[in-house]
């Protein structure tokens, strides 16, 4: 099994996301499994911006995202772990096989345009295409 994973920062909705339906086309074309992903990253969680109220509106954002595709009857869950993203997807590679990762770029902090520069880096070792859509115009 080969994975194509979506993986969600900061834009945990169903509606209007371009790397969700970019992955999915993908894995109509090519057979492989799509995994919707959000990494809960210690970094982030500890950092002086991060307050409760943000973590919050992200757990709802899950749990309301989860009700929509349930509601629709997709098959499909957006996962939740908690770890560092390149260890997190060094181990999905590991264990099942990445053929490419969906994101938006990121707008958000120096820490999380540092972890990207280290996912990138990590795709480019492993081969791992990541398609990244920018946000803004």
């Amino acid at each position: 099994m080969t994975l194509r994973v979506v993986w969600f920062k900061r834009d945990v909705r169903l509606r209007d996301h371009v790397p969700l339906t970019q992955a999915l086309d993908a894995c109509r074309q090519h057979g492989d499994t799509c995994v919707l992903l959000y990494v809960w990253e210690p970094q982030t969680l500890a950092h002086p911006t991060t307050s409760s109220r943000h973590l919050n509106f992200q757990h709802q954002g899950i749990a309301d995202f989860n009700a929509q595709l349930n509601d629709k009857q997709v098959p499909l869950m957006l996962h939740t772990v908690l770890g560092d993203a390149v260890i997190v997807f060094q181990w999905l590679h590991q264990h099942y096989g990445l053929s490419g990762i969906y994101s938006y770029e990121e707008t958000g902090l120096n820490h999380t345009y540092e972890r990207d520069l280290a996912v990138a880096q990590w795709c480019r070792e492993q081969n791992v295409t990541w398609h990244e859509t920018p946000q803004l115009g």
